[in-house]
């Protein structure tokens, strides 16, 4: 009995040793990689920026059941090799986002106020989405840019993409 029981210690202490030499080989030989990248100056390879891989095209603006609101619809296609991460209710949602008229910025407020479904989504590379945006008509101006926030790749480096400058209907 006493040495079954020895025999099964020694085996849990040699695996537990050899998961925890596994895990720290691999920390370890990623944060080796990733210095010995950056010691040696390698040169990364050459992309594009992001603005020009991803396509953002104006589909309509449109007067919906609120009479102070103009809906503006894009359409957007991930050419880049990268996924690209944001916040909405859906696929097709996209939370995160300005309207710039008149060089001025205009934060949005309250685009994605219910945290009910609210979640991080992705685009991956050749997914197309469509995304509905919120524009206040009041305003004189109806020259305008969005702009879509959006994590790139893993690490979820944020990147910001303009559309093109549209004009909307009042």
């Amino acid at each position: 009995m006493k040495r079954s029981n020895l025999l099964i210690g020694i085996a849990i202490f040699t695996f537990s040793i050899g998961v925890a030499v596994a895990w720290s080989w691999s920390s370890f030989s990623q944060l080796l990689t990733e210095e010995v990248v950056s010691t040696l100056g390698l040169p990364e390879s050459p992309t594009k920026p992001l603005s020009e891989e991803v396509k953002i095209r104006f589909l309509s603006s449109e007067k919906r059941n609120a009479p102070e609101y103009v809906f503006a619809i894009f359409q957007i296609t991930n050419d880049s090799s990268k996924t690209l991460y944001y916040k909405g209710y859906s696929k097709d949602s996209h939370c995160s986002y300005k309207i710039k008229r008149d060089n001025i910025v205009e934060p949005q407020k309250l685009v994605c106020s219910c945290g009910v479904g609210l979640e991080e989504r992705a685009l991956s590379p050749g997914e197309t989405a469509t995304y509905n945006t919120r524009i206040l008509a009041e305003s004189k101006a109806n020259k305008i840019q969005i702009e879509f926030d959006f994590g790139v790749g893993r690490e979820r480096r944020k990147e910001t993409i303009w559309t093109d400058e549209f004009i909307i209907s009042k």
